[in-house]
């Protein structure tokens, strides 16, 4: 009796030390996994901010060439005796959109460069809390560009319409 007791006991342990170290064995392969996966997120990360740094060039220098065409025609029509004060105005208000969308900009690339600072599978929680911060703030500014297109196409274009159809004369009056 004693015998079956202790092979009994022997074949429960090598069970248990079996799935034991089936459970370290799947616990490696969802570690190396992580890992993986946190360096896939990473080089993405990478690559947005890249995109975004490149992008953000051309972006300023488009908004930076839609103020200077603006200014240089109101100067031209003021010179010619045309009522452009709701065309000044609107420009002021563009320069606000702008300087907003700038702002912005720059607010998100520095959240998603905040992103690099954590450690990968250490601070899992708060770098996507880190991401999710992102993530909103660039609904923002594209909420922002979107704005700058429909006030120049909605606002500031018929007006500049408006202003170089009327008469001289009414723009003296």
């Amino acid at each position: 009796m004693k015998t079956k007791l202790f092979w009994s006991m022997g074949v429960a342990s090598l069970l248990l030390a079996g799935t034991v170290f089936a459970q370290n064995a799947v616990g490696n392969q969802n570690k190396v996994k992580n890992v993986a996966n946190c360096t896939a997120v990473e080089g993405n990360v990478t690559k947005r901010m890249t995109s975004f740094e490149n992008g953000r060039a051309k972006k300023f220098e488009q908004y930076e060439r839609m103020q200077t065409k603006v200014a240089a025609l109101i100067v031209r029509l003021e010179t010619d005796g045309y009522d452009v004060t709701q065309i000044q105005i609107d420009k002021v208000t563009l320069d606000q959109k702008i300087e907003k969308f700038e702002t912005d900009y720059t607010t998100y690339l520095s959240q998603l460069g905040e992103t690099k600072t954590y450690t990968c599978g250490k601070t899992e929680g708060e770098f996507k809390a880190k991401l999710g911060i992102a993530r909103d703030q660039l609904a923002i500014v594209r909420a922002d560009a979107n704005a700058i297109r429909t006030f120049w196409t909605a606002t500031l274009k018929p007006e500049i319409l408006a202003a170089s159809i009327q008469t001289i004369t009414e723009g003296s009056n």
